[in-house]
């Protein structure tokens, strides 16, 4: 009987929170830009499957592979083809059952700017998604991922009988408070995706604020406003609702700026500005009309010796001790009873 091949599952990154945002922006890869990567990546000789998660703040690469050290001198070649920043100082790698516990700590928020964010359940959830449908995921990627949801969800399903974390919703509120005293400041949202959608929606459910929303397409922006009972304005007028506002906050990603210093007037209105996509959108000179907060200002590690997060990372070593033993180099047989099961 022939012996199943030592596979590796080797995971590698660019550090969230070490790596300037300026870097970070460099290594954002979304939407079509993924699936070609995708491809590029299972096209690699010493990698046979791929999934990458691109977030905001993440940019990791999970790899199966039988040559990890081959795979990753290949994967650093492809990488600087992909941008003039090298991602050599900012990079971290891991193997085997560490990336396992890395990727469930990632799903339960633990690793994340905003302690316990939601928002990277969804964007593993597509990462997985879009792998499954470039066809580069392959079946030990897709059992460490699936195990990785299901572990998740009943960490967060306890986390939300306990109370839970302060949400980046909750966090951009408390900065509002901070810069505009006003009882109830004007908010213009410029974006109304995921980000956009739920920061409008905390807003308006805990009866801080109505903001005025505006999208590059209208049509989101107004199924939003319908949705909550919100203003709307068409993309085009948002320099001059800007006048009319006191908060500006950006959920809309963009490879130039959306809004900077010459789009305003001596005397415009707004006090604080809010950036909360990568890459930002709010040019860094709006500073001479008031204080711009970018999404690392967010930044809420909390105490790691919490009951809650230390529960979690029990319960996330329990999940991790189902797995490791297949990814055992002494213990092929059992490696390839995990690729079929």
């Amino acid at each position: 009987m022939l012996q199943a091949p030592a596979y590796s599952i080797l995971l590698w990154g660019i550090k969230a929170q070490a790596t300037p945002l300026a870097v970070r922006e460099q290594y954002n890869l979304k939407g079509e830009a993924l699936q070609p990567f995708l491809n590029a990546l299972q096209a690699l000789p010493a990698v046979q499957h791929a999934v990458v998660l691109s977030t905001c703040n993440r940019f990791e690469i999970y790899l199966e592979t039988l040559a990890p050290e081959q795979a990753q001198a290949q994967l650093l070649t492809l990488l600087r083809n992909y941008s003039s920043v090298d991602p050599l100082p900012y990079a971290f790698v891991l193997q085997g059952p560490d990336v396992i516990r890395h990727l469930m700590r990632v799903c339960a928020g633990l690793d994340s700017l905003v302690l316990g964010e939601t928002y990277i359940v969804s964007q593993i959830k597509q990462a997985l998604e879009i792998a499954a449908q470039a066809q580069t995921l392959g079946p030990a990627l897709r059992r460490v991922f699936q195990k990785t949801l299901r572990t998740n969800k009943y960490i967060r399903t306890a986390w939300q009988k306990a109370g839970g974390f302060p949400s980046l919703e909750s966090l951009v509120w408390k900065s509002i408070e901070q810069y505009i005293p006003a009882c109830e400041p004007r908010i213009l949202i410029l974006g109304c995706g995921k980000m956009g959608h739920h920061l409008a929606e905390f807003l308006v459910t805990q009866k801080l604020a109505q903001p005025l929303l505006t999208n590059r397409t209208d049509q989101r922006a107004h199924e939003l406003g319908q949705m909550l009972g919100l203003p709307v304005i068409a993309w085009q007028e948002r320099f001059s609702a800007i006048r009319q506002v006191d908060v500006v906050v950006s959920a809309a990603a963009s490879e130039h700026w959306l809004l900077q210093a010459s789009d305003l007037e001596i005397g415009a209105k707004p006090g604080l500005f809010i950036d909360l996509a990568v890459p930002r959108s709010l040019a860094p000179d709006l500073q001479a009309f008031g204080p711009v907060l970018n999404i690392d200002a967010f930044e809420q590690t909390g105490d790691l010796q919490a009951p809650l997060v230390r529960w979690a990372h029990q319960t996330i070593t329990r999940a991790c001790q189902d797995l490791e033993t297949s990814f055992a180099p002494a213990c092929p047989l059992v490696w390839q009873q995990a690729l079929s099961a």
